[in-house]
């Protein structure tokens, strides 16, 4: 069989053409990124549509009266109930709301307000959350909303500026709160003593300096904004309290020593938001949602404030038409970024939003409005769109009328993952493989997040390689099952500037993430030489500015073999001054004195090899070698202008080389 690479130039000619054009305006596109552009708005000066706010304080500074805002719609009468008014049984006239003007919105005064004070709204009647609460009570017990003071005395005020995502590549580790930390030992206790307790522990367990030591420079936590209650994952897309951190692991306080530890360690910390769709029910007893949450709110037409649409996971999506519900949106996700110094947003389920296709539309101007608020308040903001629809527009700058997100999954390349990570080597198709890399800069558009597995993908069975853990996908001998995850999480690395995955694929953990969701840091207590590689190259990745975007193009794949059983890929990434190359065997040959073209003779060093004994290689590489260094074979070699001739390749062996 002819060799793939010999067809690589007829194979990708018309896009590596493009990518001259192209190559410009990542780099004007990446300027944007990187902060170029000034805030045009001060979060000292943002108050949102509705919330409380502090009117008087006392002597030493707490808060004892304020006023607060509701998005009301049709509302006849509205008051605040508590305990200073006996919920409601001796409220007086001046616990009214009362609307404002011609408009959805309700104000009052509070007459007695202070720190962590539960309280409702009677709408109508009926004792309701205030959706805009900055806090809602946890389990057990009655579910009210609570009022936090972020300016109180005795709060804790965030010390740290987001940590940087630009300039570099990013490496994000995916984790869900509670899962984090629920089998990582520190004083003397697996995990935190309570779930309350499970911010804090974050912070002070030095959890965080392992993500670090493995090479993360990011987190993106799953959704933390009051959701549902219960302990699968699932429930945490289902918020109703967009302007509240859950409380289920803690106070404001809590999370904001957290953020503040990440951005100490130089993690940047993503939040994953849940903007598509609300939960119209959900919990059970006292805390049912039902007759109490977002649903008991309507327009003057009798159908719901909020949004009525139904969805496929039995929520609603939000009412995009309406302006006043948009702006409720938007002012959530500015109200949190303006609280907490996190480094960005990863919206769920934009596609959702994007299409939505209920009475009046507007899913695409709320996108519009909510990215050009962020970039208004925080232009530097990582902003990741989960996207399947491969339209170029969920990525294009906001001033050339693009929608502005900083991101979008590689869903061509996870569509190659999971239709070949269970399939033998000997039948991948790196055709398929060359095209997926390609795919983006074809529809001309470049910065997407690649992955091997996520939480969704390790939950939700949906054909191929999904539906668990990695570990649990792959059969066959345990050193294939080790090296086939090196291999196939090390091309999701090297191929882009954003990669995620979870630390189970790294410990190779089995099951699924809705039957064992906490990450089993116990493994780490004997060798473990996938994670330990999986450090090794997210270390080298995140650091070197080879693999920054900036240098991401789509000429960066250099040969790609495919020919007598043999499957490998190789890439170039320079910066102009520093240049990488990385192979990778994605087979299970073993392949003596291999040879590949390459585009600048000279001298290359081995930085990174997945076969060295440390990783629990052979170290065969090296050894023939008789170091660490490989000249170029000068003179023509399929096209290229040199070679390299290694004398040992391993099965699904990863080698990084940097030149000299």
């Amino acid at each position: 069989m002819q060799p793939l690479y010999l067809m690589l130039p007829t194979l990708l000619v018309t896009l590596l053409q493009a990518q001259v054009a192209r190559s410009d305006n990542l780099d004007r596109y990446e300027q944007s990124r990187l902060g170029s552009l000034q805030p045009r708005q001060n979060c000292e000066q943002f108050s949102a549509q509705v919330g409380i706010t502090v009117t008087t304080r006392d002597a030493s500074g707490h808060a004892k009266a304020g006023r607060i805002r509701v998005l009301a719609g049709a509302a006849k009468e509205l008051a605040l109930i508590a305990a200073f008014n006996d919920w409601g049984a001796k409220r007086t006239a001046a616990d009214q709301l009362h609307k404002v003007g011609n408009s959805d919105y309700f104000e009052g005064n509070i007459r007695h307000l202070e720190q962590g004070m539960p309280y409702r709204l009677l709408l109508d009647g009926r004792s309701v959350l205030d959706p805009a609460a900055a806090m809602f009570s946890p389990v057990p017990g009655f579910l009210n909303s609570v009022f936090w003071d972020f300016d109180d005395p005795d709060a804790y005020h965030p010390v740290t500026t987001p940590a940087r995502t630009i300039g570099k590549a990013l490496v994000i580790a995916e984790a869900e709160v509670y899962s984090l930390v629920q089998k990582w030992d520190y004083n003397g206790r697996r995990g935190p003593e309570s779930s309350a307790g499970t911010y804090r522990f974050i912070a002070e367990s030095g959890v965080i300096n392992e993500l670090v030591r493995a090479g993360y420079n990011a987190v993106e936590l799953l959704p933390v904004t009051e959701s549902v209650d219960g302990d699968n994952w699932a429930f945490h897309y289902q918020p109703y309290g967009l302007y509240a951190t859950t409380s289920t692991y803690g106070n404001p306080d809590d999370f904001a020593r957290m953020i503040d530890a990440f951005n100490q360690a130089g993690v940047a910390v993503i939040l994953d938001s849940v903007l598509g769709h609300y939960p119209a029910d959900g919990n059970i007893g006292v805390r049912r949602l039902a007759p109490i949450g977002l649903s008991q709110w309507h327009k003057q037409d009798g159908q719901s404030l909020f949004g009525a649409v139904p969805t496929s996971w039995g929520t609603r999506r939000w009412d995009f038409a309406n302006p006043a519900v948009r702006t409720f949106l938007t002012d959530s996700a500015i109200t949190m970024l303006c609280r907490f110094p996190f480094s960005g947003y990863r919206f769920d389920n934009v596609d959702g939003i994007h299409d939505y296709e209920g009475p009046g539309g507007g899913g695409l101007d709320f996108l519009h409005q909510l990215s050009g608020a962020i970039r208004a308040y925080r232009p530097q903001s990582l902003l990741i769109g989960e996207s399947f629809t491969r339209d170029a527009s969920i990525v294009g700058r906001i001033d050339q009328g693009g929608v502005g997100m900083g991101f979008v999954n590689h869903i061509a390349l996870f569509d190659f993952f999971k239709e070949n990570l269970q399939r033998p080597t000997e039948t991948l198709d790196l055709a398929w493989l060359g095209s997926a890399l390609h795919q983006p800069w074809s529809i001309d558009e470049g910065p997407r997040v690649a992955y091997l597995t996520n939480h969704d993908e390790a939950a939700n069975r949906r054909g191929g390689a999904t539906g668990a853990y990695v570990a649990s996908l792959i059969a066959g001998r345990p050193y294939d099952q080790a090296h086939k995850t090196i291999a196939f999480a090390s091309l999701a690395l090297v191929s882009g500037a954003a990669y995620l995955d979870m630390p189970q694929m790294r410990l190779v953990q089995q099951g699924t993430f809705s039957s064992n969701s906490a990450i089993d840091w116990p493994m780490l207590e004997s060798a473990h030489p996938v994670y330990d590689f999986m450090a090794a190259v997210s270390n080298l990745i995140s650091h070197d500015p080879a693999f920054a975007f900036a240098t991401l193009n789509s000429d960066m794949i250099n040969h790609i073999d495919q020919g007598d059983g043999k499957r490998l890929i190789s890439f170039i990434r320079d910066t102009g001054g520093h240049q990488v190359v990385v192979l990778l065997n994605l087979g299970h040959q073993a392949l003596p004195n291999y040879r590949f073209g390459i585009r600048q003779s000279g001298s290359y060093r081995v930085i990174l090899d997945s076969d060295a004994l440390r990783f629990g290689g052979l170290g065969l590489l090296t050894q023939r070698l008789g170091g660490a260094t490989v000249q170029t074979v000068n003179g023509e070699y399929f096209g290229s202008p040199a070679s390299l001739s290694l004398p040992y390749v391993a099965p699904y062996q990863i080698v990084v080389l940097a030149k000299d």
